[in-house]
């Protein structure tokens, strides 16, 4: 009898990032629909990441030899993986409690999508330098209120279906660049930014739009139709991020940092 793999595994790559985990998988753990496993992948971390998401309750795994960043992290996690979906989250993100249950809604209602991600907001900010960041957050989710489109899936906080993980690393050395078998270019400095041309590469554009309700905020969907398939994209307002799938639609979401 074959075995039914997990419908959602969160995999949180993190760097340093003791000092904000507890409040990631506090999210995490206060999800309406909990994720199946929660996999912490700590890349070359000098500080207590292991030990405090293993005290927390987390599966953690190390990178080995990894030099592709958080791209390269990301693809160790994701060969160690068996899911349906996995939620790819930023280790100093927590997403809006019903993050999960909307999103897997939204992936079972139209098969064709193939990822949902988030708008994002910071949190209040204590320097120039995150007020700066907080208006850049702003500025897009206004860009995505004003044009009803997406530019990018956002590693701050996406769900994705393995399938189009797959397809992308199928078509890697070929169709896209990077290596053959790697869902994400370790080359690539925006990791997220190169997926999302990835995805989109493996189809073609047609926006559409229509308005939902989610709580703790009002939220929108956008969609962007994308040749085999399409993407589509959701905002909900608590903490972050969006978008992509080949022969299937991008989404957004929400969360905060």
């Amino acid at each position: 009898m074959s075995r039914v793999a997990p419908r959602v595994v969160a995999v949180v790559p993190a760097h340093d990032e003791a000092e904000a985990l507890p409040g990631t998988l506090a999210s995490l753990r206060a999800q309406t629909r909990p994720v199946d496993r929660v996999l912490v992948v700590s890349d070359n971390s000098t500080d207590r990441t292991v030990e405090v998401a293993r005290a927390l309750g987390a599966d953690v795994m190390e990178t080995v030899g990894n030099t592709g960043r958080k791209a390269g992290a990301l693809n160790q996690a994701l060969a160690a993986v068996e899911a349906e979906n996995v939620l790819v989250l930023d280790a100093d993100t927590s997403i809006a409690p019903t993050f999960v249950e909307e999103g897997l809604a939204l992936l079972d209602e139209r098969p064709e999508l193939g990822a949902v991600g988030g708008v994002f907001h910071g949190t209040p900010p204590h320097s120039l330098l995150e007020q700066l960041q907080a208006d850049e957050y702003e500025r897009y989710s206004v860009q995505i209120d004003v044009t009803g489109r997406t530019t990018v899936l956002t590693g701050t906080a996406a769900l994705i279906r393995t399938a189009a993980l797959a397809d992308v690393a199928r078509h890697r050395g070929t169709r896209l660049p990077g290596p053959p078998g790697a869902a994400y270019d370790p080359g690539a400095i925006t990791e997220d930014s190169e997926l999302t041309l990835a995805l989109r590469t493996l189809a073609t554009s047609s926006p559409r739009r229509r308005a939902c309700r989610a709580r703790p905020s009002s939220c929108r969907l956008l969609e962007t139709c994308t040749a085999n398939a399409c993407a589509g994209t959701r905002g909900c307002s608590t903490t972050s991020a969006p978008t992509g799938s080949p022969g299937s639609r991008l989404g957004t979401w929400g969360s905060r940092r």
